[in-house]
């Protein structure tokens, strides 16, 4: 090891020739390996590989550069030995599927990329092909989730939608593949007339049972009304899932006069608590014996 020429202020290691390596032998020994070593003693910053350099950094003039870690009391196995190396123009995390104790198979799965892009990778051996500034990309799920969190949000994506599960394990559905634009999956109409009874609930309309795979499920009816005798009265109308009415604070009570004939109100609902398949129907309850349903009515099940 020698020093590098002085200057009118005595600098320290200015350059010294080198590859810096920690090597543990098999007596249990390391064994360090310079190869530029730089310091810089105007500002105190040390500069290590093959360029100087006045801060604290690793460079190298190849393309990719590695710093290889494990813990070398034990022998490496797959998935044992772990990889942070800046490539080209990201900087990214490794770790090898192999047990070779190589990267020739590996996978990558955290990557930062320029443009303020990120990328959580998973189980894939390859860079994500995405663009954007200020972004975060999430590969689907290898493995989903089949354990709660203590506290906070488990997050992942999962056939291109993106969860999260709650400590209650509960799996709230964030956005899917196509965005939250819900689909009419089904709709059902009556054109007959009913009586709505006064005591307990009349059907008014029913839904196939379907599955709710995304929550929430809005659930949107149109009901036509018709009093025929004079007086005032009330109708409430309830959404029932199941059988079992949906909320008790989710009714409608809408007030049909003597002279409403044919009147139409459109009522909506929203499940955020849907799981599996679901049949949904709408009931209504009269407060006087005079009120039909009547003309065209409509029920649509959104998920």
């Amino acid at each position: 090891m020698t020093l590098g020429k002085a200057n009118d202020v005595l600098n320290i290691l200015p350059a010294i020739p080198v590859f810096l390596g920690v090597n543990r032998s098999t007596d249990g020994r390391y064994r360090i390996n310079f190869s530029h070593l730089g310091w810089n003693t105007g500002t105190g910053l040390l500069g290590i590989g093959n360029y100087f350099s006045d801060l604290i950094r690793i460079t190298n003039n190849a393309a990719l550069v590695q710093f290889k870690m494990r813990d070398v009391a034990v022998s490496i196995s797959a998935g044992g030995l772990w990889s942070i190396l800046l490539n080209s123009t990201s900087f990214e995390f490794w770790t090898n599927t192999a047990a070779g104790g190589d990267f020739s198979s590996k996978f990558i799965p955290f990557i930062v990329k320029t443009s303020n892009r990120a990328a959580l990778n998973g189980k894939s051996a390859t860079d994500p092909a995405f663009s954007g500034d200020a972004v975060l990309f999430m590969r689907n799920a290898a493995v989903v989730p089949a354990t709660n969190p203590t506290s906070g949000f488990i997050s992942y994506v999962e056939s291109n939608d993106w969860k999260a599960r709650n400590p209650s394990g509960t799996v709230t559905t964030i956005t899917t593949a196509g965005g939250n634009k819900k689909t009419a999956i089904q709709t059902v109409q009556s054109t007959t007339t009913t009586a709505i009874d006064t005591a307990s609930d009349t059907i008014l309309l029913t839904a196939p049972s379907l599955a709710t795979s995304a929550k929430p499920v809005i659930i949107v009816s149109t009901i036509t009304f018709d009093k025929t005798t004079t007086g005032d009265s009330f109708v409430t109308v309830k959404l029932f899932r199941d059988g079992t009415e949906l909320s008790t604070t989710d009714r409608f009570i809408h007030r049909v006069e003597s002279t409403d004939d044919n009147i139409s109100m459109t009522f909506i609902w929203a499940d955020t608590t849907a799981t599996g398949s679901h049949v949904y129907s709408v009931r209504a309850i009269a407060g006087a014996a005079t009120i039909n349903r009547v003309g065209n009515s409509r029920l649509t099940v959104y998920v």
